[in-house]
């Protein structure tokens, strides 16, 4: 197991809904149950996916984990005005 996984794997439901935000959780846990997240790959610090969103291209999304503890990147409008987790995050 990687040392991504082994840190998520660490937070329950509610240490993620602290995390990334009750309304943030349940939107990415709605994404990830419509099967909306494609092309995973994850390494020992990162996972890295595509997910569909309102746009028609997929929003690309990354998780790290490092000296900062767990950060992400994602391409829809929403992260890029807030720059916080948001629900593809949630759903990668």
């Amino acid at each position: 197991m990687s040392q991504l996984a082994d840190a998520l794997s660490t937070l329950s439901d509610r240490g993620l809904r602290r995390l990334l935000g009750a309304r943030t959780f349940l939107r990415g846990l709605d994404y990830e149950k419509r099967k909306v997240v494609e092309n995973v790959t994850v390494d020992s610090t990162s996972a890295r996916g595509a997910v569909k969103g309102s746009d028609p291209e997929p929003y690309q999304v990354q998780i790290s984990l490092g000296g900062e503890g767990i950060t992400s990147q994602c391409s829809c409008p929403a992260f890029q005005k807030t720059n916080q987790h948001c629900k593809h995050v949630a759903a990668l």
